[in-house]
């Protein structure tokens, strides 16, 4: 379901009568609750995990020669990199996999002196986010990685959740509860409660890679 299909869904779950929304946009009132409670909702179970598999994806850029910077400094959406899974050349003879290396550990010896030049064997993720190879590149070798993205909130009529489309049932569920504990609906709240608990125990089995192990 868009963004606004599942405001509809769930503003008659509650009560509210009428067709509406017929937008996200500029809404007042019950609605722009209605609104809010979805965007707040589909957030809050994005947030459950970080590693959850609809927030998974691949970054990929070159070496910079003779710098511990990349070309590419990080994803715009990057949240958390696996830092079990970036290479050198991936895919090649010359395939590499990198040693991370934590950045405190990182400052007080990889980033002191002169660093040498020779084909990178170690990494760090400095505090915002961006990756430092070590020695420095005498190639521009292609560094990848996976990682996971950030949350970000729905904003559109049209956005469509990255939760698998089997689990947007879930968002609406968990903006009844957020409704039901504003509006002290205690009847609502726990029919609500308890749906959400198997949907989200579901979500996990399917979309944790932790839960299938």
């Amino acid at each position: 379901m868009t963004f606004i299909e599942l405001c509809r869904a769930y503003r008659a779950e509650i009560g509210i009568p009428g067709n509406g929304p017929v937008t996200v946009q500029n809404q007042i009132g019950e609605l722009a609750r209605v609104v809010l409670d979805i965007q707040d909702a589909e957030q809050d179970i994005k947030r459950q995990w970080q590693d959850w598999d609809f927030l998974w994806s691949t970054f990929s850029t070159t070496c910079v020669i003779g710098s511990p910077r990349l070309s590419t400094l990080k994803p715009s959406n990057y949240r958390r990199y696996d830092l079990d899974n970036v290479w050198i050349d991936k895919g090649t003879v010359n395939a590499t996999q990198l040693e991370f290396i934590p950045y405190n550990q990182w400052k007080n010896n990889q980033a002191i002196g002169i660093v040498p030049d020779a084909a990178p064997s170690e990494f760090t993720v400095l505090p915002n986010g961006e990756i430092r190879v070590y020695p420095n590149p005498v190639a521009q070798n292609l560094l990848t990685t996976n990682y996971w993205i950030k949350a970000t909130r729905l904003s559109s009529d049209a956005d469509i959740s990255v939760i698998p489309e089997e689990y947007h049932r879930i968002i609406i569920v968990r903006a009844k509860m957020i409704y039901a504990e504003r509006e002290d609906a205690p009847e609502i709240m726990a029919g609500s409660s308890a749906e959400y608990t198997t949907l989200l125990t579901n979500m996990e089995a399917d979309y944790l890679p932790a839960q299938a192990d």
